[in-house]
């Protein structure tokens, strides 16, 4: 199988798996409706994605590729410390919840496999979202290190994980005002990250 045809078979597949997960049928998704919607053998499916958990899991990361992360990297670009961090981080909220498939996945149908996922450290979705955050905001925490105001000893790695856990715990809460987010994200958030000489 040529590239043109394993590219346009994985788009088609991932349309396919797109439209049932914005139709609320994500529990009962399986590779042969994905395959049959796409118009493909399972053999084909196969070849492009090993499981259905790769399939949604390219799928989310596809997502937050275009959806979010160029949008973040460019937000933080000139921000300071604690704006960054702050802005950055709600503008993440905002955006997944502008998004139709993450707010399926992440918020309604999806939200038991994508819980999951998220919480085994070793599973391919936790992975993966982690390596594409860790490169939406490694520049931004690495200026701010060099800078001495971002706490040396603090991984990029288990800065991110901090931002997953608490993102994730603000999306689930649909309630939260944007004042209470930013009050959170300023009380419990950047005094952590804060370098405890440049306080």
């Amino acid at each position: 199988m040529t590239n043109k045809n394993e590219n346009k078979n994985k788009e088609a597949l991932l349309k396919a798996a797109e439209a049932c997960v914005l139709k609320g049928e994500i529990q009962n998704l399986t590779m042969d409706v994905i395959a049959r919607r796409a118009g493909l053998s399972r053999k084909t499916l196969y070849r492009v994605f090993k499981n259905k958990n790769d399939l949604l899991t390219s799928l989310i990361e596809l997502h937050q590729s275009n959806s979010i992360a160029k949008k973040v990297k460019k937000a933080i670009a000139e921000l300071d410390f604690e704006d960054s961090i702050v802005q950055g981080n709600l503008l993440t909220i905002r955006l997944i919840k502008k998004d139709p498939f993450l707010v399926e996945t992440i918020r309604k149908s999806g939200a038991p496999w994508f819980q999951s996922q998220l919480m085994q450290s070793d599973s391919e979705l936790h992975i993966r979202l982690l390596s594409g955050s860790i490169e939406m905001w490694e520049e931004k925490l690495d200026q701010l290190r060099e800078e001495g105001t971002l706490n040396a000893v603090l991984s990029n790695e288990a800065i991110i994980e901090w931002f997953s856990l608490i993102n994730y715990s603000l999306l689930m809460r649909s309630n939260v005002s944007r004042t209470t987010q930013v009050y959170f994200y300023k009380t419990f958030v950047v005094p952590p990250l804060r370098n405890p000489q440049s306080r």
